[in-house]
């Protein structure tokens, strides 16, 4: 089957255009970040070192997670990260949940 020379253009451009998408949309997640985003939330009392977090991205994002997670744990920080609920009673939901855990 041969394709005509305006498909063929159609194609390449869609390719393109889906290709620059796709790029935009992982920096606009953060993907592309080689180190971790802090901010630090005070009141009176306490203090929040909240760490950006995103499930697609490099090695030395992690590595640098990793790094801030250690050094305030060593100052007495305590670490919040997501989890599932496993009191579930269902065991195909359970089966599901750590699944995509």
């Amino acid at each position: 089957m041969k394709l005509s020379a305006f498909k063929c253009v159609v194609c390449l451009v869609s390719i393109f255009l889906l290709q620059s998408c796709l790029s935009i949309a992982l920096r606009s997640l953060g993907a592309n970040a080689s180190s971790a985003e802090r901010r630090v939330l005070k009141s009176k009392t306490k203090t929040v070192h909240f760490i950006g977090m995103h499930h697609v991205g490099k090695k030395a994002f992690y590595d640098d997670v990793h790094r801030l997670t250690d050094s305030l744990g060593r100052l007495g920080y305590v670490a919040f990260c997501e989890g599932i609920d496993t009191r579930v009673k269902d065991t195909l939901e359970l089966d599901l949940l750590l699944r995509k855990w």
